[in-house]
């Protein structure tokens, strides 16, 4: 139903946000959050701030990860009191696995445990979709540096890409 004007629309322009308005579709321009620790509302207001996935992940609690999940997702509906600055979108949670202490992003990661982060992540994103809010599961795999990330190259054996790093991945989308 999008014209090819309005997906690239959505596309140079949906950096957190959907981008576009497009009334007729049900289409409104929204925010979305790239924390795992928070959803800050428009205006920089949060109701709520947990400690980071890797604390979650270390308890091997999967009903906390579900509670995390909907308590994030529910503070997204909070919104300051304003319906129109509500957080439908999250690019959360992060399911790459622990490599090196040294990485970039290793505090969004649950662990360097496949299975775990795999079964972790899964019940965070039912939590969050519990209250609506919908998950952009993101550092699919093998994410290690953030500086000049896009060029790097890391060499990893097809059986141990499928056994460890995409497991995460994986389990979280099936669940």
């Amino acid at each position: 139903q999008l014209t090819v004007a309005e997906l690239r629309q959505i596309s140079l322009q949906g950096s957190y946000k959907s981008g576009i308005n497009i009334p007729e579709l049900g289409v409104t321009e929204v925010f979305n959050e790239d924390l795992p620790t928070c959803v800050l509302v428009p205006g920089d207001v949060s109701p709520l701030r947990l400690p980071n996935d890797i604390i979650t992940a270390a308890t091997w609690n999967e009903e906390l990860a579900y509670r995390r999940g909907k308590a994030l997702a529910e503070s997204s509906l909070w919104g300051g009191g304003n319906a129109a600055a509500r957080v439908p979108g999250w690019y959360a949670p992060a399911v790459n696995i622990h490599r090196s202490p040294f990485g970039g992003r290793v505090g969004e990661y649950l662990s360097e445990d496949g299975l775990l982060a795999g079964r972790q992540s899964a019940q965070i994103v039912i939590g969050a979709q519990e209250k609506g809010m919908f998950c952009y599961v993101k550092h699919f795999a093998i994410n290690s540096q953030e500086t000049n990330r896009c060029g790097l190259m890391t060499w990893a054996d097809e059986q141990t890409m499928r056994e460890v790093y995409f497991k995460p991945f994986e389990i979280c989308v099936k669940e």
